[in-house]
């Protein structure tokens, strides 16, 4: 909370367009961030958790009424230095940072198939040659952990 306070304390009028709001709150956390600002035992995921949920707005609103999912669901890739879908599950499930995560290079593609949108996970290692794991997820599973 004390990030949100944070956020409020310096922020002019806020924006009515939930969208605006929430990149004007990840563009604030990200300088923070490289400004080494931040710190506590969640400060080495919130980069990837900010970008996964920023790309799971854009994506989720590309499958609301009035937008054409095809033209606006080109797929999402996400750097990550910690496994991707075991850092969302284990926030998801409740668990207090920090987490024992395998650490890496990681891309979690996400794209829209079938009405639904679909996480890939990819060892972005150079020893891996972007071999894929076999862990990935449908939005009945992994959608988003706000």
């Amino acid at each position: 909370m004390a990030e949100a306070d944070a956020f409020w304390a310096q922020s002019q009028a806020p924006e009515f367009q939930y969208q605006l709001e929430l990149r004007r709150f990840v563009d604030f956390l990200t300088h923070r961030l490289a400004r080494g600002e931040v710190s506590g035992p969640a400060a080495p995921y919130l980069r990837e958790v900010m970008d996964f949920e920023l790309a799971s707005f854009e994506v989720q609103s590309a499958l609301s009424p009035g937008h054409d999912a095809a033209a606006d669901g080109s797929p999402r890739r996400l750097a990550f230095d910690h496994a991707p879908l075991q850092l969302l599950r284990a926030i998801r499930s409740g668990a207090l940072p920090p987490y024992e995560l395998p650490c890496g290079r990681f891309e979690l593609v996400m794209q829209i198939r079938d009405g639904d949108v679909e996480l890939s996970v990819f060892d972005a290692s150079p020893a891996a040659s972007a071999a894929h794991l076999p862990d990935t997820a449908s939005s009945r599973s992994a959608r988003s952990v706000s």
